[in-house]
């Protein structure tokens, strides 16, 4: 059955019932990318998307997750269930991850990638101008595009890497490339690509007797029904809803890893200095740099021989300015995200009041920037933060629980769990930058109380958010669920791709992956497609 370019299943009629040469389940980066990339290939393509055009408290809802561990993640506002997905929230922040995340450790057996940072660089590649990114590179090199000297660290120690920030508008908060707005005209370009929205996939349908996929069967909350038969069959939905999906799905044994090694990157304040300081010895290092469409932010990073050397996980040191809870240019910022959200809520409205009180904000901020410091004046200083890579842990993972959704569905519980290393990182790497920073005339530097306790993390520490990790990939079905391809081990035509296949996160933010992750799974799957090699299981 052909349908409309987006049907809004939450509208009131008769059951769908579609047929394509692909299913994709999410319409988030992941989702958007691989239909960005089929786009001219001719092949049939419907996505699943359980959320609208615009933010809905109903849909969202459906994200309500109980967590526990250190501390508890909030899902409700971190996964937006609409179309782009989280990419209406993010902050547009881009790194790939280093060689050294893609690596075996000794003491960590199931650290590292069945694929090479080399098998995945022409992807990253097609991501970076997919993305609106500018020089191909993160590392040193940055320093003289900028015409800054960069910090003297001991390179033994440290090292320094850029995030890069696409910035085609005045304001970075405008920068981050929205998937929804972006990739809609897709679907308007091709009548062989159609997605159906406010639709929840509640079952996946075996072909009787095999190990394969025969279809997907969807809902809308007012028990609306449809269906999709396709040849492949893509999870794109995330680390949470990629497993669950699966576990509550006869495909449930698929691996005994399904919904184990749920990894987030920890993030915490470590240690302040002043302004002035920090000024002295890293200048213009707390500013978003920009030249031409690109901003860039510094961070020092341990090298992968420091790493192996004191056994700990990759990790980024950032100085960031520090806004006092009543500062303007914190309600500026609150506003300016909240606008670029389309939330007209109550605190969207106490930081426009906040900010029309100070009427000079602006020009205070474009004065400071034109002389190279931060838009905040930094009265409250300048933070050490930390965001570091989570260990492989078994214990860390998504299991279904008894509640249920409003679709039936049994809700996922999330249990976060930190292993000695991964404080240990933090701890180690605190005191490393502290050193440096002292080294290069740190005079005001301190570092948090925390970092001397023997265990315990800071009340303040919270998570990406990253999520990653529930279908992991690996060559084998014992330690990952998914292949090198990111096909399910043992089921012949099911992908799962994007951040639940990550086996180690690094420290880097994961969107430049995922999206890199998204083309080559695109290209893998068109070929299978095109030659219509036999679907033998994995």
């Amino acid at each position: 059955m052909v349908v409309s370019i987006l049907v809004d299943f939450s509208e009131g009629g008769q059951d769908l019932n579609l047929d394509a040469d692909l299913c994709v389940i999410g319409a988030g980066a992941v989702g958007l990318t691989i239909v960005h990339e089929l786009r001219q290939s001719g092949l049939r393509v419907v996505v699943i998307e359980t959320g609208g055009l615009d933010r809905d408290p109903v849909s969202d809802g459906l994200s309500d997750t109980p967590a526990d561990g250190s501390p508890t993640l909030d899902l409700h506002s971190t996964r937006p269930r609409v179309f782009g997905g989280s990419t209406v929230e993010w902050g547009g922040m881009c790194c790939p991850l280093d060689a050294c995340d893609f690596e075996t450790r000794p003491s960590m057996p199931l650290h590292g990638w069945p694929i090479s940072l080399a098998e995945l660089q022409p992807y990253y590649q097609r991501a970076h101008a997919a993305l609106g990114l500018g020089p191909p590179y993160f590392d040193e090199r940055v320093w003289s595009d900028l015409r800054i000297a960069p910090p003297a660290v001991d390179p033994a120690l440290l090292r320094t890497k850029f995030w890069q920030y696409r910035s085609p508008g005045l304001l970075p908060p405008d920068s981050p490339l929205r998937f929804g707005e972006a990739y809609r005209a897709d679907f308007a370009s091709s009548p062989d690509i159609n997605a159906v929205l406010n639709a929840t996939v509640d079952k996946l349908v075996r072909v009787p007797g095999e190990d394969r996929l025969d279809g997907v069967e969807f809902r809308n909350i007012a028990g609306r029904r449809g269906s999709v038969r396709a040849t492949v069959f893509v999870l794109a939905a995330g680390a949470v809803e990629n497993a669950r999906v699966l576990l509550a799905s006869e495909f449930s044994n698929c691996s005994e890893a399904l919904g184990r090694y749920f990894m987030e990157h920890p993030h915490a304040i470590v240690g302040r200095l002043s302004y002035r300081d920090m000024h002295r010895i890293l200048p213009r290092w707390a500013v978003l740099q920009r030249t031409r469409r690109v901003s860039f932010r510094p961070k020092f990073l341990p090298t992968p021989a420091y790493q192996r050397e004191h056994d700990i996980l990759n990790a980024a040191m950032s100085l960031e300015v520090r806004c006092e809870p009543d500062c303007p240019h914190r309600a500026l910022a609150d506003l300016t995200r909240g606008l670029r959200a389309r939330r007209f809520d109550s605190e969207v409205g106490s930081s426009a009041r906040r900010v029309a009180t100070h009427p000079g904000i602006l020009a205070g901020v474009a004065y400071r920037r034109a002389r190279g410091g931060p838009a905040c004046p930094a009265h409250g200083g300048i933070d050490l933060y930390c965001r570091s890579e989570q260990e492989p842990n078994p214990s860390s993972r998504v299991t279904l629980g008894p509640d249920r959704d409003a679709m039936g569905v049994n809700r996922a519980v999330l249990s976060w769990r930190l292993t000695d290393r991964d404080r240990r990182t933090v701890v180690d790497y605190a005191n490393l930058v502290g050193s440096e920073l002292r080294r290069l005339g740190a005079t005001t530097l301190t570092l948090d109380p925390w970092l001397s306790d023997r265990e315990g993390w800071p009340a303040e520490m919270r998570g990406g958010p990253h999520h990653s990790g529930t279908t992991r990939m690996s060559d084998t079905a014992t330690t990952g669920v998914v292949d090198k391809h990111s096909r399910v081990h043992g089921v012949a035509n099911v992908y799962a791709v994007g951040p639940s296949v990550f086996p180690t996160g690094g420290y880097a933010n994961p969107t430049y992956t995922i999206v890199a992750l998204a083309i080559r799974a695109a290209d893998h799957i068109q070929a299978r497609l095109r030659e219509r090699a036999p679907l033998a299981t994995s």
